[in-house]
C-alpha cells in the first residue's frame, strides 16, 4: 500500500478506539493490528500481541477491549502490519500510543499528570488538557492547559472559583497529545480516557436563629436555620431539643424555628445533625449546637 497509518487513538474506561486508514488500491489482503507495552525496542518484542486480523483495506476502526484495566494505568503502543500471500511482513504503519492520565485532589487543588506521546521523528508535540465541570447537570468543557513540547507533563488546577457557584462536586479531566508529521503534514492524535474526581464540599452552619426575624445576612434569612454547602449536594437535617427529642427533620430544607405542632420553639440551645450526600453517594456528617433567640418585640 502507498500509505497505511493509525491517525488517532481515543481511550475509554473499558476500551481503546483506534482510527486508521489504508490505501484501498493495494492488492494486499492480510493485515494485523499489533500492540506493544513499550515503544520500539528489543524489550518490546516480548510484549507484542496480535489483536486483530482483517483482509479488507477499507477497514478504518477497531476497538481494543483486552487488558482494559492495565490500559487505564499505562500506555499501549499500536501498529498495523501488512503481509503478502506468503505471510511475509511487507509494510508497517506508524507507531501510535495511548495516553494515560492520573488525577489526585487535596481540598480544592487538583493535580493532573499524563504520559507522553511517542513520535519516531521527534516531532514537536502539543499537549492539551481539558476540564469538565457540571452545573444544573450540564457539562461545561474548558481547555485549561496547552503547550508544545513541555518539560513536564503535569498541571495543577485550582477550583476555588467554583465554590458556592451552583456547581456539582464532580470534576473530570482528559489529556490530548497531537503532532504533525513532516513533510506530508499529517496530524496524529491520542486522547486519554476521562478521569473524574470529587471534591469534598465545605459545610457552613449558622449558630443562631430568630424565627420571627425578617432580616437577612449576606443573602441568608435569619429566620431559617439551613446549611451553606460549597458544592451542590443533598442533605438531611435533624434538630433535637436539650432532652434529645426530635424537633425537626427535613431533606434539602432548613428549619424555620417551629416545632412539629406548628408553635414557635422556645428560646434556648438545640442540637443539630446534618448528613450531606454527594453525587457519588458519599456521606458527610456534621453535628453542632444552635441557639434560638428572639429579638426585641416592636
Amino acid at each position: 500500500p502507498k500509505y497505511m497509518r493509525i491517525d488517532s487513538i481515543v481511550a475509554h474506561d473499558t476500551q481503546t478506539n483506534l482510527h486508521f486508514c489504508i490505501d484501498t488500491t493495494t492488492g494486499l489482503r492480510k493485515f494485523s493490528i499489533v500492540r506493544w507495552e513499550s515503544s520500539d525496542s528489543i524489550s518490546s518484542i516480548f510484549t507484542a500481541k496480535k489483536l486483530y486480523d482483517f483482509s479488507n483495506p477499507h477497514t478504518k476502526y477497531f476497538e481494543d477491549t483486552t487488558n482494559a484495566w492495565a490500559a487505564r494505568t499505562s500506555p499501549f503502543y499500536f501498529k498495523i502490519n501488512a503481509y503478502d500471500n506468503c505471510n511475509r511482513l511487507v509494510n508497517v504503519s506508524n507507531l501510535l500510543n495511548s495516553i494515560t492520565i492520573r488525577v489526585t485532589s487535596q481540598n480544592l487543588t487538583t493535580s493532573i499528570s499524563w504520559d507522553g506521546l511517542f513520535s519516531s521523528n521527534q516531532n514537536p508535540i502539543t499537549y492539551s488538557l481539558y476540564r469538565i465541570a457540571y452545573k444544573d447537570n450540564q457539562p461545561i468543557k474548558s481547555l485549561i492547559y496547552e503547550e508544545e513540547s513541555p518539560m513536564e507533563l503535569s498541571f495543577t488546577d485550582n477550583l476555588n472559583d467554583f465554590e458556592s457557584q451552583g456547581y456539582q462536586s464532580n470534576f473530570c479531566y482528559y489529556a490530548e497529545g497531537a503532532y504533525y508529521n513532516e513533510p506530508d503534514n499529517l496530524k496524529f492524535t491520542s486522547r486519554s480516557r476521562v478521569v473524574c474526581i470529587e471534591v469534598t464540599p465545605e459545610i457552613i452552619m449558622p449558630n443562631a436563629i430568630d424565627p420571627t426575624s425578617t432580616l437577612t445576612n449576606m443573602g441568608n434569612a435569619r429566620n431559617l436555620f439551613a446549611p451553606i454547602i460549597s458544592f451542590n449536594s443533598t442533605y438531611k437535617l435533624t434538630i433535637y431539643n436539650r432532652w434529645g427529642a426530635t424537633v425537626f427533620q427535613g431533606t434539602n430544607t432548613g428549619w424555620n424555628g417551629r416545632q412539629s405542632n406548628g408553635e414557635l420553639a422556645p428560646e434556648g440551645s438545640y442540637i443539630y445533625r446534618i448528613e450531606v450526600q454527594t453525587e457519588s453517594g458519599r456521606k458527610i456528617s456534621k453535628n453542632g449546637s444552635l441557639t434560638v433567640i428572639y429579638g426585641p418585640k416592636k
